[in-house]
């Protein structure tokens, strides 16, 4: 009796872990946009100092917190859907990163129709526009990343590793004005 009641127990504690990770959802995972810009921030302060560029260390930190303070018992979930919140904070700094630089560019263009050179310089706003959209169509990085993983665990990871490194690498570039 003793032992039925036991299984009983064990039973009913699966069946409401596997009930609460079924109820959890990519919402449920938050990454915070403004951490990351208060590391970006604060490494461009150490540049400024040191000379190296230490902005990358801020990519991952807030799937690595995310992880280190969520719970699901399916740790590969867990970790594509920290990923993919960090990738989704990351895509909004982009978002603001782009449209500065294309306010740059327009004011680069404009800047630059003034003077005398024969024949004029090319136009930089199309050219951003042109870079950004060959950006965006090489998408299919994360496809095969998903694809070379084979089966497992990790073809839900590391495409979501993907497009969060994918983008945070753009956003920085974009933060720098293209500068290399």
């Amino acid at each position: 009796m003793r032992s039925l009641l036991t299984v009983v127990g064990v039973l009913c504690l699966v069946g409401t872990t596997f009930e609460a990770n079924a109820q959890r959802s990519a919402a449920d995972f938050r990454a915070s946009e403004e951490l990351i810009l208060e590391c970006i921030a604060s490494a461009e302060k150490e540049q400024l100092r040191t000379g190296t560029d230490a902005t990358r260390q801020c990519i991952g930190q807030e799937t690595r917190r995310c992880v280190d303070t969520t719970d699901l018992e399916f740790r590969a979930h867990q970790a594509m859907y920290c990923a993919s919140a960090e990738g989704q904070a990351w895509a909004a700094i982009l978002d603001r990163e782009y449209t500065s630089l294309r306010q740059q560019a327009a004011k680069w263009d404009e800047d630059f129709a003034k003077l005398p050179f024969n024949p004029p310089l090319e136009a930089v706003l199309p050219l951003l526009a042109e870079a950004h959209q060959a950006w965006m169509a090489g998408e299919a990085d994360c496809a095969f990343v998903a694809a070379q993983a084979g089966p497992g665990t990790d073809r839900i990871v590391q495409p979501a590793r993907c497009h969060l490194y994918r983008t945070a690498e753009r956003a920085l570039l974009y933060r720098r004005g293209f500068v290399y």
